[in-house]
């Protein structure tokens, strides 16, 4: 993978887990916040479109669903639910829209994700839980933190050439039971 599209994917990696929140009504997330979130995404998208052409168009298919009303005399400490409609209602955003945007996110960046280091952090993550260890004890064993393990793990950053030499070693030390 490019360090374009890598960068790429960890944008949208990290739009994907602000997404997990903005999507939950619970969190009563201020219009502007969600808009934000939105506008960041739809500019992830456009930015892959070459790749994410599809997802940018079921994307912005969610948007035309919606519109965004700003009250321009809004009080900043009062928390509304939403500023986002389905169009030509005036009820509280149906959140289940931002749900479907995110997994949208999610789809981009699986697409993103290059096949090796995919396979890497899923193995990687099997050999820890064949081993019995957690990602502490894991790291430990490769002479690296917990904090190291969990964002391979997740894919929120990719290890070194030297790190993946290490990781493929310790996958080799916990084989699959054939």
């Amino acid at each position: 993978m490019s360090d374009k599209n890598y960068a790429l994917y960890l944008r949208i990696r990290r739009l994907n887990v602000r997404g997990t929140k903005v999507a939950d009504a619970r969190t009563e997330t201020r219009g502007a916040k969600i808009h934000d979130w939105l506008i960041a995404a739809e500019d992830c998208l456009l930015r892959g479109k070459d790749k994410l052409a599809q997802e940018l168009s079921a994307f912005r298919h969610i948007l035309q669903e919606c519109e965004f009303l700003v009250d321009e005399d809004e009080d900043e400490t009062v928390i509304r639910k939403s500023a986002y409609y389905p169009l030509g209602e005036r009820v509280d955003f149906r959140f289940e829209y931002l749900e479907q945007a995110n997994d949208i996110l999610r789809r981009a960046a699986e697409k993103l994700e290059n096949p090796s280091d995919k396979k890497l952090r899923e193995e990687l993550y099997a050999a820890r839980h064949r081993a019995g260890h957690s990602q502490r004890e894991a790291a430990l064993k490769m002479g690296y933190d917990h904090q190291s393990i969990s964002v391979w793990e997740t894919g929120n950053r990719k290890p070194h050439p030297k790190q993946a030499k290490n990781i493929r070693d310790y996958i080799l030390l916990y084989p699959e039971a054939k």
